[in-house]
């Protein structure tokens, strides 16, 4: 059982100072190891030596401090882990320093007051490294070892929070290791490229039973949390120069012109200067008049592209009801998709038809959609709009809109040539 003990923050400097001698002595390999204050024992005094040398309040010497790494000494210096092996050992959560299994951590609690707690630490979980998602969402994803005792792992960031029960489902083979990893993914629209994703792991459904995770440079946090965005990817990606690259910057460009766009930072935006209209002439829809249904010509039509992790596609006409239903196909690869029925918007008081989730290699690909006559378009119809309304002097199209539609039109090309 473990005994509940308690330490106080603001009483630990007295107890360290007044218990450490001025100068060492004795032989450090005739004392027990955690015995910081060399006085025979191991006790509350060296926890509270070991936590005022970790917040910089107290010095040890060398000999001190090999009789403070008590936790794993051959990994690392003295830092918060042997702190909470010692605490472990005065609670008896644990009967032998030194120590290299798991630990309880201890924190402070309402009463400022160090205290063990049921968070594990010291476990086997291990971030072997965060990528960049690649299927045409935006999106970073954690490859992980995972403890044996680990049941869940959650994700979360502006959006909300992923949990993962059915961790077999997430587990593939490293090639090389033969070892098994863990993968969970976190997907962003192009505005959170610098939102907080962050990671935990529980071994039981109870929030407060965390688990530590080991970062790949072997560090651990003390939150018992990894974070990470999709910014610190783009930063840190090394140029080889394949499709990826080109992918990579363009994600980037795009990525912070939706931000100035939609949050008002003011990000540089590069690559972009030679999409003209000229090069989006090819997009340009064909709503011909000549098919258009009676009473509303098909030049109403209007486009929005919603930019959320996948792009969505929404096509208002006034013509359209709620419910009427139309067919898609996909020009390019000679292909009917799912027949699509009509959704009401109550803000707009408009109703259109939507292409869900369209992935960013495919944001070229032409589209027909047949309702009552046929309709040519794309995703970079769009863009066509937005550098259209620029020429002819619209004010709808600010420079950060028309950044943003160059940026995702770029980002589009790379994406298909990465693809494909």
């Amino acid at each position: 059982m473990i005994a509940k003990r308690y330490l106080a923050a603001a009483a630990a400097a007295v107890l360290a100072v007044s218990s450490i001698p001025s100068a060492f002595t004795a032989n450090a390999d005739a004392l027990l190891p955690g015995d910081v204050t060399m006085d025979g024992e191991v006790g509350l005094q060296d926890v509270a030596a070991v936590r005022q040398y970790l917040d910089g309040d107290i010095e040890l010497t060398p000999a001190e401090l090999e009789l403070a790494n008590v936790y794993r000494p051959d990994s690392s210096g003295v830092d918060f882990y042997d702190f909470c092996a010692l605490f472990n050992y005065d609670s008896r959560a644990i009967d032998q320093l030194p120590y290299d299994g798991t630990l309880n951590n201890v924190a402070l609690n309402a009463h400022n007051s160090w205290e063990i707690q049921s968070d594990l630490i010291m476990t086997e979980n291990r971030l072997a490294g965060v990528s960049l998602v690649l299927d045409g969402k935006i999106g970073l994803k954690f490859h992980a070892q995972l403890d044996s005792e680990a049941t869940r792992v959650v994700l979360s960031g502006p959006d909300g929070k992923v949990k993962f029960t059915d961790l077999e489902s997430c587990k593939t083979i490293d090639p090389e290791t033969g070892a098994p990893i863990y993968q969970f993914t976190y997907y962003v629209n192009a505005t959170q490229a610098d939102a907080d994703i962050t990671m935990q792991v529980f071994y039981s459904n109870i929030d407060s039973q965390k688990m530590d995770i080991e970062e790949p440079d072997g560090s651990r946090s003390e939150d018992f949390t990894v974070h990470r965005c999709v910014n610190d990817y783009l930063e840190a990606y090394e140029y080889n120069g394949g499709n990826a690259d080109a992918l990579v910057s363009a994600l980037d460009n795009y990525t912070k012109a939706a931000s100035n766009f939609f949050n008002g930072t003011d990000y540089t935006i590069s690559g972009i200067g030679a999409v003209d209209l000229n090069e989006l002439e090819q997009f340009k829809p064909d709503f011909s008049d000549e098919d258009a249904a009676d009473g509303d010509p098909s030049s109403n039509i209007k486009l929005s592209l919603i930019l959320n992790s996948a792009t969505t596609l929404r096509l208002y006409w006034d013509l359209i009801d709620k419910g009427d239903e139309a067919k898609l196909f996909d020009v390019d690869a000679f292909v009917a998709l799912d027949d699509l029925t009509a959704v009401y918007d109550s803000k707009k008081d408009k109703t259109y038809f939507e292409i869900t989730d369209i992935p960013a290699g495919k944001l070229t690909e032409q589209y027909r959609l047949t309702y009552g006559c046929d309709l040519y378009f794309n995703p970079m119809s769009y863009v066509y709009r937005v550098l259209l309304a620029e020429q002819n002097g619209d004010p709808i199209a600010t420079p950060q809109l028309v950044d943003l539609a160059k940026s995702l039109y770029v980002y589009a090309r790379a994406a298909y040539n990465y693809s494909y």
